[in-house]
């Protein structure tokens, strides 16, 4: 007697011995179509059209100057080369009244840096420093130096000791 084998029954070793033929062959076709030459290109890198910053790609170590669209307190400062807070909040936003508030208390302690206290939902008032200085949310702190130079940036909800860091700071130079 001769066995024969069944086509309709496999048994469980069949089974994987072909499932792992079927990947080995799968896992030689795909790795012989990865192959093949290698072309490489040059792209010219991008320029900005614009001398305005981009919301979100950060604009500290920029140089902020000032324009006939600049408010008269901020042109005053650059022009006396005067360190510079420019806060952008909303009134009444849960994070922008404290950072405001704590601002002001800074300020108070801190006569030889400028502090610009801006609310957003009224442009008339900060010309083009909102574009100037990249602000996308609310609150956001920047600090810039006597040069001119933006030293650091906060976007965001920050205590008072943090802020308070920062401003002393920029009043060391650093």
């Amino acid at each position: 007697m001769s066995r024969r084998r069944s086509w309709g029954r496999t048994s469980p070793v069949g089974f994987i011995g072909v499932a792992a033929w079927f990947v080995l062959v799968c896992g030689l076709l795909f790795l012989a179509g990865c192959g093949g030459t290698t072309t490489t290109s040059t792209v010219a890198p991008i320029t900005p059209t614009t001398a305005a910053p981009v919301p979100g790609e950060g604009i500290m170590g920029r140089e902020i100057t000032a324009s006939e669209d600049t408010p008269f307190e901020v042109a005053r400062a650059f022009s006396e080369q005067q360190p510079v807070v420019v806060l952008f909040y909303v009134a009444g936003g849960s994070d922008d009244q404290p950072v405001r508030d704590a601002l002001s208390r800074i300020a108070a302690r801190y006569p030889d840096i400028a502090f610009a206290l801006y609310d957003y939902k009224l442009p008339e008032a900060y010309g083009d420093l909102a574009v100037a200085l990249a602000v996308d949310y609310t609150p956001y702190t920047v600090f810039i130096g006597a040069d001119g130079i933006v030293a650091h940036t906060v976007t965001g909800f920050a205590d008072e000791a943090v802020l308070q860091q920062f401003v002393e700071n920029l009043q060391q130079g650093t």
